[in-house]
């Protein structure tokens, strides 16, 4: 009997035991209600954290991918267009006096524009034998072919003939004390140079003896781009 009590003692404790366990997990159920069984709330919360951080990050990286595109389209709408090399000196308007002394190199306003000469030796253009044309220093205008050019001896570069018969005017110069024929731009009507009848006589007869600070050359390579390609079958 008294063993029939004590057996019924024990079931009655572990019963008591097992409904104070439930009555506990439920509890702490409704009190966070979001744990599930076998997870802990701290874990969770971390987790929570790694995957906010994770679209933010990703949000980033949109954004940053969306600035490059931006940025992108910016940068090809702002790409300078190619600007063209061609010379237009059909079209040359030349400035006034005063400004051009204000942009021009001393010795070539001294030249061009008040009929001075270049001391004879110091322009590089008398011993250049490159292919390619010699035009106006300021517009631009063909004047001279390196294949008309020669070897006069006298310091100055010469030719035997102007590239074509409207390159240059002529003008009667009496400055000095026997008269000279002056030649002149035809366009920017620039003091160039003078001709003389002493020029070889298997090629004409004639010396176009011109101040290199008057003249700009064009190498062949560079006449097509700069708007010269007419001119390509005088050299």
């Amino acid at each position: 009997m008294i063993a029939l009590i004590y057996a019924l003692s024990s079931d009655t404790e572990k019963m008591m035991e097992n409904d104070l366990m439930q009555d506990n997990t439920a509890e702490s159920r409704e009190v966070n209600p979001d744990v599930s069984a076998g997870v802990d709330e701290e874990t969770i919360a971390v987790d929570g954290d790694i995957l906010e951080a994770e679209n933010n990050e990703t949000n980033m990286t949109h954004e940053i991918k969306k600035d490059d595109t931006t940025a992108k389209k910016d940068d090809s709408m702002t790409t300078p267009v190619e600007v063209s090399m061609k010379v237009d000196w059909r079209n040359y308007v030349k400035p006034s006096k005063e400004e051009l002394k204000k942009t021009m190199d001393p010795a070539a306003f001294k030249v061009t524009q008040e009929d001075g000469t270049e001391r004879a030796g110091t322009s590089p253009y008398d011993k250049l034998w490159d292919k390619g044309i010699y035009v106006d220093i300021l517009s631009g205008e063909p004047l001279y072919s390196s294949k008309d050019k020669f070897d006069s001896g006298t310091g100055w570069p010469s030719f035997v003939a102007p590239i074509s018969k409207t390159a240059l005017t002529e003008h009667e110069d009496r400055k000095l004390f026997s008269t000279r024929t002056e030649t002149r731009s035809a366009i920017a009507d620039n003091h160039i140079g003078h001709v003389f009848n002493d020029g070889p006589k298997d090629r004409g007869g004639l010396r176009y003896c011109m101040n290199g600070v008057a003249l700009k050359f064009i190498a062949e390579a560079e006449m097509e781009k700069l708007g010269y390609g007419e001119w390509l079958a005088s050299l």
